[in-house]
């Protein structure tokens, strides 16, 4: 978290000195004079802005679910709060008529990642055979078992029982709604306005229709700037650590599978 106080520091520094410049430069050009006191309107402004941004970095960290790739509050344009995703599973059970089978993940290096599952050297085929897909979740000594239900026609596998999916095109990946995080996350972008039309129209001494004009502007400068920068120092990072034996026993059984394929 220092990082973050480290860039919400420097964009501090920074608003103060860009609200006293374009308020003596605009100010002075659309009004007689510019406003009065601007050595501490414009720091006092600045620090509102900065304040309001640690308040949200903070319900960010708070809430954000360490498994997740997104934080549950971000900006219009990056926000994924109805949504949460985690890492692909390592392994799988595909449920068929035949019954079941076992499948394991193969990474490959790329931008973005890509992976596929495999079982016998044979990739897994999303056809009408599948009947449903089985992840092991909890208690690694005690795993539960947990039944993702085919649902051809939406290209998606339903949780038996809840709400999380898996998607083909994202196979593997288990998603979890979040619709009341979506409300949240609307009223503090609008939230993010309304205290930059405050700041430009109470502070710096706008008038209020073109502290309006300038809060749209700068709020959307801000939204797309300012706030990715910010949460990206506090974004839940989930690297996946594997054993080294563990990946080697991995890479060994890939490679004998692949080698039992060909000569099948």
């Amino acid at each position: 978290m220092s990082t973050v106080f480290l860039v919400l520091l420097v964009v501090f520094v920074s608003l103060a000195i860009l609200l006293a410049a374009g308020s003596l430069a605009i100010q002075g050009y659309i009004y007689n004079e510019p406003v009065g006191d601007i050595f501490w309107r414009a720091p006092v402004a600045a620090a509102v802005i900065t304040v309001f941004l640690a308040f949200w970095c903070y319900l960010n960290y708070r809430a954000a679910d360490p498994k997740a790739q997104e934080l549950p509050y971000e900006t219009f344009f990056t926000s994924a709060a109805t949504v949460d995703w985690t890492e692909p599973k390592s392994e799988i059970w595909v449920e068929r008529s035949g019954g079941r089978s076992h499948y394991r993940i193969y990474k490959f290096e790329g931008v973005p990642p890509h992976w596929e599952y495999r079982a016998d050297g044979k990739r897994l085929a999303h056809d009408q055979s599948v009947v449903a897909v089985v992840v092991k979740e909890g208690d690694p000594k005690q795993p539960m078992d947990v039944r993702f239900a085919a649902k051809h026609a939406e290209n998606k596998y339903v949780e038996e029982g809840g709400s999380r999916y898996m998607t083909v095109d994202n196979f593997g990946r288990i998603y979890t709604p979040r619709p009341g995080r979506s409300r949240a996350m609307l009223l503090l972008n609008v939230l993010h306005f309304v205290v930059w039309f405050l700041a430009i129209w109470l502070l710096l001494r706008f008038q209020w229709a073109h502290a309006l004009g300038l809060a749209a502007a700068i709020w959307l400068g801000t939204t797309m700037l300012i706030g990715p920068l910010v949460f990206a120092k506090i974004k839940p990072k989930t690297p996946e650590t594997v054993p080294v034996v563990a990946r080697l026993r991995e890479r060994c059984t890939e490679r004998t599978q692949m080698l039992a394929a060909k000569h099948s």
